[in-house]
């Protein structure tokens, strides 16, 4: 309760419209605590101990306990057999924004003094990743660091690993991320938005009675970069996370291998764009809005991979098939059913490369910033139907689609080679 999971778990349930099916469970401390008058306070002894809690929403470190260091959980050493990490902030990587706050009469009398500690923040980053990207040649000064952490963030120096893990899945986004977040110039998950989004949910799920304003401190930026090593004049130019062709190639071979349960695993969320026989264009105003919503969720999800999918209805190869089955005269014949399934692909992924291009397109009239190399397009074809074989005219046109599939990579991050 009021800590920094309640707005994750909030718009993870929100984004799917199951923010009104779940039901919450809060407790009052955010990681193991002793038993306070024989209560269980803490998320992850209530999970090791109750059957009746179908999920948990902790730090990594305890997550990494929970599942057999980051596996599947065996039962043993603290672990709840069967659980897995289901998602973390290095996928969602954009859902907690964790910020200073300050009273307003406070701040009012002594905003010399903020600005300070804000700028004294921003070189304290700047100072970490150096120490972080220098470590190899500056191990001792990077373990001090450590031990001091884990003694002021964990109460023991001795946890040096878990403040590892805690580090390893934040993102500092310096001063260009500040200036981004604060403005809303570049980015539709800012001050104001999130403020909206939070209040909104706790509202639903009756944390709040109602509405309260948060003011942004609104500082010169400008002069807040002085003397920083790494603010930039510009916030536009994203750093790619993927090596799309590497990533291209790992996704196509999963499609091929994991046919049965590649829209299943993994599987973050979906949005799905219909369209109409022979349609080879999908302009951004006939598709704003899934764009916008595609475009939320990729935002949230910024560590995660969007793969933009053509899908194909398979009515006519299907048919094909059987006029062979029955010997029906004139039917084609194997080497032309699969020069139809070959077309039908090629159709599919250049429907889904036009898609990739028209919402590209839309995020940047909207001056939204995103990593290009985040959204993979490719073509599934007939291979998975969502109806086989369709029955109705309607599941006719629900096979004709382009989904935007968010997936959770972080399992699998080595194997996709991402761009440090």
């Amino acid at each position: 309760l009021y800590g920094p999971h309640m707005d994750y778990a909030a718009n993870l349930f929100a984004k799917s419209n199951r923010l009104n099916a779940v039901t919450f469970k809060w407790l009052p401390q955010l990681t193991i605590t002793d038993l306070e008058g024989g209560k269980i306070v803490d998320p992850v002894t209530a999970f090791q101990e109750s059957s009746s809690l179908d999920a948990v929403m902790s730090i990594i470190p305890d997550a990494l306990l929970l599942t057999s260091n980051g596996t599947v959980g065996t039962g043993s050493e603290g672990s709840v057999k069967g659980s897995k990490i289901l998602l973390s902030t290095k996928t969602a990587s954009r859902v907690i924004a964790d910020v200073y706050a300050v009273r307003k009469d406070y701040f009012d009398a002594n905003k010399r003094e903020v600005q300070k500690l804000v700028k004294s923040l921003m070189i304290s980053e700047e100072n970490l990743k150096d120490l972080i990207k220098n470590k190899s040649s500056n191990q001792s000064k990077y373990r001090q660091l450590m031990s001091k952490s884990a003694e002021v963030l964990l109460g023991s120096s001795q946890f040096t690993s878990d403040a590892e893990a805690l580090l390893g899945d934040c993102e500092f986004v310096g001063y260009n991320g500040n200036v981004s977040f604060f403005t809303g110039v570049g980015t539709n998950r800012n001050f104001k938005s999130l403020n909206r989004e939070i209040q909104r949910s706790f509202k639903t799920i009756g944390l709040m009675p109602a509405s309260t304003t948060i003011h942004s401190a609104n500082w010169d930026y400008p002069g807040l970069a002085s003397g920083l090593k790494y603010a930039k004049s510009s916030t536009n130019v994203v750093k790619p996370k993927f090596d799309q062709k590497k990533t291209a190639k790992i996704i196509e071979n999963q499609i091929k291998a994991e046919s049965t349960n590649w829209e299943d695993e993994g599987t973050l969320f979906v949005v799905e764009i219909n369209f109409q026989p022979n349609q080879s264009d999908f302009t951004v105003s006939q598709y704003a809005k899934d764009f916008a919503l595609a475009l939320d969720i990729a935002e949230t999800n910024g560590g995660a991979l969007v793969i933009i999918e053509g899908h194909s209805d398979p009515l006519g190869i299907l048919k094909a098939e059987k006029d062979v089955r029955d010997g029906k005269p004139g039917s084609k014949s194997k080497a032309e059913i699969g020069q139809m399934k070959q077309r039908v692909k090629t159709l599919s992924l250049e429907r889904s490369q036009t898609v990739r291009k028209n919402f590209l397109k839309y995020c940047k009239n909207k001056g939204i910033n995103i990593d290009e190399s985040q959204f993979l397009a490719v073509g599934i074809g007939v291979q998975n139907p969502k109806y086989n074989p369709p029955r109705t005219k309607a599941e006719w046109a629900a096979n004709r689609r382009v989904v935007f599939r968010i997936k959770q990579v972080e399992a699998e991050l080595e194997e996709f080679v991402p761009l440090d």
